[in-house]
């Protein structure tokens, strides 16, 4: 029997297609254990740091939905941001907890040891069928380093604006001398210190410390996301149905606060429009990938039954039989077996936002 073999340093060449996985992941300390190698104990502090001012954060804009309860306008400012940081907080605390499993996964991935499971006998043309197996490797590894690029570049570019726009106005008021209050990173409210917190040098420091919050949530964001892979429903299932809720009340959300901005050339149009493309991709990543898992294991089947069995022995039809019947179960991505990620949910989702955002704007008018 002949087996699969990947051609030499593909591990590495595909360890450049996650390049910004693996450094983003780095960076929070959710990185696989195994892959940092011996500065554990630096990677272990840096994850715990982080973690908490995470987390500090989105209490900081609970207190202030709790200060301004009742202000629907004012409410919905901040809501965007506090769903975003809160969901990515979980998907942090998950990464890490399935630490060892995902360097797992991540193996079998860049050594292609699914694939080197399959054998042929020696004799034919099998030296071509394995090169079409690492011309297909090849070109999905390629898709994977494409679509970790844009999806970093629209989320970064999301979560830096809302440090970068305000940090803009604050250098511009400064140098013309507007009385004009300094702004911070999120809506937040600072209990004791909302008199103090406009002064040099706190002000400074708490817009260095929700500008942290925002990276964890980009950096976050892009080492869950982007590890949409193999056993996805045992790591990812929980986090789903979070996303899915997440996400439409993201975009109702952020289309009500830009109608009812846009009249006023607000600043914040410019993050809320950004933010809503993104909000759109992320949805639409997670449900693409699931589509195609689907068509997939639906083209199984009909794939299996094409090949020439007829020509073959009985032994072997006695086999493609078994392994038809095992086949014809669909093979899905599905959060707790609730709902299916497809293309489907991915439209259902836009409508329920967009009746919600309806409900939303009469609510307001009234």
């Amino acid at each position: 029997m002949e087996h699969y073999r990947p051609k030499l340093q593909s591990a590495e060449d595909n360890d450049a297609s996650i390049y910004w996985l693996s450094l983003l992941s780095t960076s929070l300390g959710v990185w696989p254990q195994k892959l940092v190698g011996e500065r554990k104990v630096w990677w272990k502090r840096l994850y715990y740091f982080m973690i908490f001012m995470h987390w500090y954060n989105t209490y900081l804009q609970v207190e202030f939905f709790f200060h301004n309860f009742g202000a629907l306008k004012t409410m919905t400012e901040g809501l965007c941001s506090f769903c975003s940081i809160s969901l990515t907080g979980v998907k942090i605390m998950r990464l890490y907890s399935f630490s060892d499993e995902i360097n797992m996964m991540l193996n079998k991935m860049r050594n292609h040891e699914f694939m080197q499971k399959i054998t042929f006998l020696k004799k034919g043309k099998n030296r071509e069928i394995f090169q079409q197996f690492g011309q297909i490797m090849k070109n999905k590894w390629k898709e994977v380093k494409i679509n970790l690029q844009l999806y970093s570049f629209s989320v970064g570019v999301t979560a830096s604006s809302y440090s970068i726009i305000p940090a803009v106005i604050n250098l511009i008021n400064l140098f013309q001398g507007s009385s004009e209050p300094r702004r911070f990173v999120y809506k937040t409210y600072y209990r004791g210190m909302e008199n103090l917190k406009y002064y040099s040098p706190l002000h400074e420091l708490l817009f260095c410390s929700e500008s942290l919050s925002g990276y964890t949530t980009f950096a976050g964001v892009i080492a869950f996301d982007g590890l949409f892979m193999d056993d996805i429903n045992k790591i990812f299932s929980p986090i789903l149905i979070l996303q899915l809720f997440t996400s439409t009340s993201i975009i109702c959300v952020i289309a009500f606060h830009a109608s009812a901005n846009a009249s006023e050339g607000d600043s914040q149009i410019f993050v809320m429009v950004v933010y809503l493309i993104a909000a759109f991709y992320q949805l639409f990543q997670f449900c693409w990938y699931g589509q195609r898992v689907q068509n997939e294991s639906i083209e199984l089947p009909n794939s299996v039954y094409d090949c020439n069995w007829h020509q073959c022995s009985k032994k072997f039809k006695t086999k493609l039989q078994l392994f038809l019947l095992n086949v014809q179960k669909t093979v899905d991505i599905s959060a707790y077996n609730l709902i299916v990620m497809s293309m489907e949910t991915y439209l259902s989702i836009v409508r329920t936002a967009a009746s919600y955002f309806t409900a939303l704007q009469t609510l307001t008018e009234e």
